[in-house]
Order: C-alpha cells, then sequence, then structure tokens
C-alpha cells in the first residue's frame, strides 16, 4: 500500500490535477500545518470573494478527504534536522518554516512527500523522498 502526505501547494491545484497527483497513492495524508496555511489563508483573502471562495473549497476538500497528521515530537526532530539540511544548501529556513514542517512530518511518517514547490525543499530530500507535481 502506498502512502504519502500532501504540501499544501498540491491542494490548491485545480481538481483534475490534484486527482491526477494523488492516483498513485493509496493513502493520502496531511500535516496540521497545512490546515494552518490555509486557515491563514483565509483570513488573508480579506473581502475578495473568488479567492474567500476558492480557499474555502479547498479547506472543505482538505478536512473532508484527508486523514490529518499531527506535528509531534518525532516530527519535531526531523524539523530540526530538514532546516540544518536546507541551510547546508545556502537556503534560509526561516522563509519556508511551515513547508519544512510539513516535510518533517512526512520525515517522520516515513513517507513521500507531495509537492508543487519542489525547490523550496531543496536539501531535504535527504531524509525524505520529494515527488514533484506539476502546476496548474
Amino acid at each position: 500500500m502506498s502512502k504519502a502526505i500532501v504540501d499544501t501547494s498540491v491542494l490548491l491545484l485545480p481538481p483534475d490535477r490534484l486527482a491526477e497527483a494523488l492516483s498513485d497513492f493509496d493513502q493520502v495524508a496531511i500535516s496540521v500545518a497545512t490546515i494552518g496555511e490555509v486557515e491563514h489563508g483565509l483570513l488573508a483573502a480579506g473581502v475578495d470573494w473568488e479567492s474567500r471562495f476558492r480557499r474555502e473549497l479547498v479547506h472543505r476538500r482538505m478536512l473532508d478527504l484527508f486523514n490529518v497528521l499531527p506535528f509531534d515530537r518525532a516530527a519535531a526532530r526531523e524539523y530540526a534536522k530538514v532546516c540544518f539540511l536546507v541551510r547546508q544548501t545556502g537556503r534560509s529556513h526561516r522563509r519556508r518554516a511551515v513547508d519544512l514542517m510539513i516535510a518533517a512530518t512526512a520525515s517522520a511518517h516515513g513517507v513521500p512527500l507531495l509537492t508543487a514547490n519542489a525547490k523550496d525543499l531543496r536539501g531535504a530530500e535527504a531524509l525524505v523522498k520529494i515527488v514533484s507535481v506539476r502546476g496548474a
């Protein structure tokens, strides 16, 4: 049985692209950090009803379709390692903190991470398999 964690960037894909990205996996989960990113996006949408509507759809889809994995002690240990590895590539880990928390969750669970932003995780592939998903 193949499992994976989905990054927020993949959840924002159009439904047909999302279905295609997930088609190779039997079980797909999200990190609790993804919920925070999407809920922040809802607040940041302001009064632009189109943005707010699209983000609300993503939020509902996310909560209905995926198991939510915690950011626990094991993920925190992996996060420290992922941050170190990303810094070794000469990139800041601070700007990517939530993305790295999601990657750390995948690493702690020993499953690949599906993302449309693989370049943001350069260095993390030493700990977690990064599966690059083509954007919209």
